[in-house]
C-alpha cells in the first residue's frame, strides 16, 4: 500500500517503466505509443492492479446542492487598457489582440 508523498514515487516508477518499454520496442511515434498503451500495456497493468468493486452498480450520485459554476470560479470584472493588458494582483497580462467591434 503506498501512503502520503510515496504516489510521486509510483508515478515516476511507472512513467519509466513505459518509456523504457517503449524504447525496448523502438516505437517513437505517438500513436504507436498510444497504441502500445492502449492494447498491451493498459490491459496488462489492469489485469495486475485492478480490484473488482464490491457491490455492482455505480458510486455516483447525482449533484443536488447550487450550481457549481457559481461555486467553483471567480468573476472579476477588468478592464483591458489600450494596450491590450489587464492589471490583476499586480501582475500584468496581455491578451491577443481582438479587432474592434467585435463580439468575444
Amino acid at each position: 500500500m503506498v501512503h502520503g508523498g510515496d504516489w510521486g514515487t509510483v508515478n515516476k516508477t511507472r512513467l519509466t517503466q513505459v518509456h523504457r518499454a517503449l524504447q525496448q520496442l523502438g516505437i517513437t511515434e505517438m500513436a504507436a505509443a498510444n497504441q502500445y498503451l492502449a492494447t498491451q500495456f493498459l490491459p496488462a497493468h489492469n489485469q495486475r492492479f485492478a480490484i473488482p468493486a464490491s457491490e455492482a452498480g455505480t458510486a455516483f450520485i447525482p449533484w443536488i446542492g447550487p450550481n457549481l459554476t457559481e461555486i467553483l470560479c471567480v468573476q472579476e470584472e477588468r478592464v483591458v487598457a489600450k494596450d491590450n493588458t489587464v492589471h490583476y494582483h499586480r501582475q500584468h497580462y496581455r491578451s491577443r489582440r481582438i479587432p474592434t467591434g467585435s463580439i468575444m
